[in-house]
C-alpha cells in the first residue's frame, strides 16, 4: 500500500512544477560533462540532440514540491471527498517546502472558498479525523500531519475556508 496526499478543490488548481527538473539531450550531457550511460550511445537509432533523458542535479532536488492535476488516483480522492478536482501532492516534507505548500493554499483560497488537504492510505478505507481552520489562521503547524515522521494511523484532512 502507497500513501497519497492531494489537495480538494471546487475549481481547478494550477500546477507547480520541480524547478530542477530538466530533459537533457546526449549531446547536452556531454557538454556539462554528465555520465552517458554507453547503452545511449550505441548505434545511430538515437537522436543526439532530442531530449530524452530526465535530469534533476542533486538527488534531494528530486524532492520539490510539485502538484499536479491527478487522473490516476482520483477514484480513492472521491472515496473521501465531495469536491470535484484533485490536485496530487508530491513531495519530501521539510519546513522550506511546508512554506511553499503553505503560500501556495493561501493564494489559492483568493479564488476559491474552501480546500481540503488531505493524507490517504490507499486500499485501506477508514474513517478520517478532520479539522477545519479558517485561512487567516492557516499556519505551518497545520500542515504538520503531511510530514511523514510518525508512521501513518488515519487518514487525515485539514478544510481549509475562507
Amino acid at each position: 500500500m502507497s500513501s497519497y496526499q492531494f489537495i480538494a478543490s471546487d475549481k481547478p488548481l494550477p500546477e507547480v512544477k520541480n524547478p530542477y527538473e530538466e530533459y537533457l539531450s546526449i549531446n547536452d550531457m556531454i557538454k556539462r560533462k554528465i555520465k552517458v550511460d554507453k547503452n545511449l550511445l550505441k548505434g545511430n537509432a538515437v537522436n543526439r540532440n532530442e531530449k530524452i533523458v530526465l535530469y534533476y542535479p542533486t538527488e534531494e532536488s528530486t524532492n520539490e514540491l510539485v502538484l499536479y492535476k491527478d487522473q490516476g488516483y482520483a477514484h480513492y480522492a472521491k472515496e473521501y471527498s465531495t469536491k470535484r478536482f484533485f490536485t496530487a501532492i508530491q513531495w519530501q516534507y521539510t519546513e522550506k517546502r511546508a512554506e511553499q505548500l503553505l503560500g501556495y493554499l493561501k493564494e489559492q483560497l483568493k479564488n476559491n472558498d474552501e480546500l481540503e488537504v488531505w493524507d490517504i492510505w490507499l486500499d485501506d478505507h477508514e474513517e478520517a479525523v478532520v479539522r477545519t481552520v479558517k485561512a487567516n489562521q492557516l499556519s505551518i503547524a497545520d500542515l504538520a500531519f503531511l510530514l511523514w515522521d510518525q508512521g501513518f494511523e488515519n487518514p487525515e484532512c485539514l478544510i481549509i475556508k475562507k
